[in-house]
Formats: C-alpha cells, structure tokens, sequence
C-alpha cells in the first residue's frame, strides 16, 4: 500500500520545508515537526522511512489518503519562467478593449467568490483538455496580455493577482491557448502570488517580481 495527496492539494519545498496550497479551502499553510518529516520521507527528500507516527499525523490531517500502488509524493517542479511579455511590453500601450477587460476581471472577481477557487480552477483545466491544435500566430494572446496589462490602475477594487491571472488565463484558453496558471508563495516574509505563462513567458508581470516566489501548483 502506498500514498497519495489528498485531491485538490499541492505544495512545494522551501529550504526543505513543506508549503501546501489547499485550493478547496483556498488557502496555504506549512507542516512542520514529525508531519513535515513524514512527507519529506514520501517525498524522497529524507533518507530515514517516515515514522508511523508521522503518517498518522498526515492522515489525521486528511493531507494523505491511501492507495493501492506505491507512488511517489513529489512536490511542484515547475520550471522559473526566463522572460516576460510584460518586461518588453512597449509604452503607449494602446487602449483598445480595456471596457471588456474591466467587465472580465469583475465576472473573474464574482465567480471566485461564489463558486470557489477550485470549481474555478476545474472548468479552466476541463476546457484546456479540449484545445486542439494552437492559433496560428502568438499576436492575439500578447494583445490580450497587454490589455490585461493597460488596464491595472484603472480596476482598484479587482486589482488583484488571482482575480487578474485567473481572467487572463480564461480569456486565453477560451481563444484556444493553452496557458499555464501558476501559484506562488514565499516566507519571511509570508506571500502568495499568482500569475500566467506561455512557452515559458511570463505574460502579466515582470520576471524579477516571480522569481521570488517558488511555484506549488502550475496548471
């Protein structure tokens, strides 16, 4: 018998210490003591077996659930992203659309709030599953980045990263480009940051910006 994570869980390693994004509850949080130790052993990250003990911390906390199979428990490999859109964005970005995008990001904003993180998260993967082949051309995706990017300032309320990442990558997915949402975090201090990439881009902030923040879910 093996392990799994419990469904709609993610973390990823910083210095060693386990960081969850649990997108059913929409929130993260660290292990720490013998459960830390525990997953680190599942993980392959510690010679020494996970104690029993350990496993039945993690069980109790409902972060495991047992499988038939032995797998591996591996934490969030994403790779950093060495460019961004937004870094080579050129000025005098044109206004063109912002009316639609401010419409996006407050629809984004409700629907978060209604149906939840992971029901959100749920319908942007189930419409990536049926994306055939790729638009012809790259140019519509940055125009729509650029968009995303003209309008901040102007969107106070809904200025922020999720509901930003989260419309983007709609809008991107539903033209037919398969993108990829990120989630971040970072300690000392405590952060969470989420944006969008393409090909390895970053299509709605500035490399230097990302690259403090370790990815725990790319989806």
């Amino acid at each position: 018998m093996g392990y799994a994570l419990r469904h709609g869980l993610a973390f990823c390693l910083i210095q060693d210490r386990p960081i969850f994004l649990d997108v059913t509850a929409d929130r993260y949080f660290a292990l720490e003591g013998e459960s830390a130790r525990a997953l680190l052993s599942l993980a392959r990250r510690s010679r020494a077996p996970a104690s029993p003990e350990g496993l039945d911390l993690l069980l109790a906390q409902h972060l495991l659930r047992p499988i038939e199979s032995t797998t591996e428990i591996v934490p969030c490999g994403h790779p950093p992203a060495a460019r961004s859109l937004i870094d080579l964005a050129p000025a005098g970005i044109r206004s063109a659309g912002l009316p639609r995008i401010l419409f996006a990001l407050g629809s984004t904003s409700i629907r978060l709030g209604t149906c939840g993180l992971a029901a959100v998260l749920a319908t942007i993967g189930a419409r990536k599953a049926q994306l055939d082949a790729p638009p012809a051309t790259i140019g519509p995706l940055k125009d729509l980045a650029l968009r995303y990017h003209r309008s901040r300032g102007l969107s106070m309320p809904l200025d922020r990263c999720l509901v930003r990442a989260v419309a983007l990558a709609m809008d991107a997915v539903r033209a037919g480009y398969g993108v990829t949402l990120v989630f971040g975090v970072q300690l000392r201090p405590f952060g969470a940051h989420c944006w969008v990439e393409h090909d390895g881009e970053i299509l709605d902030d500035g490399v230097d910006h990302v690259r403090r923040f370790t990815p725990v879910l790319a989806l």
